[in-house]
């Protein structure tokens, strides 16, 4: 099972002082030891690694271990060329995380974003979720139900996609 990290976590993932990197051992312990894989791809997040390189590090010694899929970027772009041009808001700036999930049908995406979270309950709701999946129907995989999964002080930091065509929870918990 893939999962999808976003910029705001690389720092808590990359750095063992950071505050929240504890709170993360779980997901980095599955990712690296067990049968967890980052997804990603895209322009706009391969600029946000690059800024990260600590994280772009960590990537790379995963990818040694096959525990990273890179999405094509150019899917990636348009899908998320479409979100832009379709949903917007004052917080949402998350477009491209969207779009890998949206392509690579990835089941988890790990932030502290509020807008992101916002933006992915906005892109679910039927109409939109119709467009988009008709706009891009060579391209993603499947659409799911949303829930949250919440951390001790109370902010969400992974949301849970219930997949409708096995109705099956398709997510990993700490």
């Amino acid at each position: 099972m893939c999962i999808v990290i976003d910029a705001n976590i690389f720092s808590s993932i990359a750095y063992e002082g950071a505050s929240a990197h504890s709170e993360l051992k779980p997901l980095l312990k599955w990712i690296s030891f067990g049968r967890g894989k980052v997804v990603y791809g895209g322009t706009k997040y391969g600029e946000e690694i690059a800024k990260h390189s600590k994280f772009g590090q960590w990537l790379k010694e995963l990818e040694k271990k096959r525990k990273v899929v890179h999405i094509d970027d150019t899917r990636i772009d348009s899908t998320m060329d479409y979100l832009m041009n379709n949903v917007s808001g004052p917080d949402y700036d998350d477009h491209h995380i969207l779009a890998i999930v949206f392509v690579s049908g990835c089941k988890l995406v790990c932030s502290s974003d509020k807008g992101l979270h916002s933006l992915v309950h906005v892109c679910y709701e039927p109409r939109l979720k119709t467009l988009i999946k008709k706009n891009f129907k060579n391209f993603i995989k499947d659409f799911s139900m949303v829930k949250d999964i919440w951390n001790k002080s109370g902010s969400v930091v992974i949301r849970r996609f219930k997949s409708n065509k096995t109705g099956k929870n398709n997510c990993f918990y700490y």
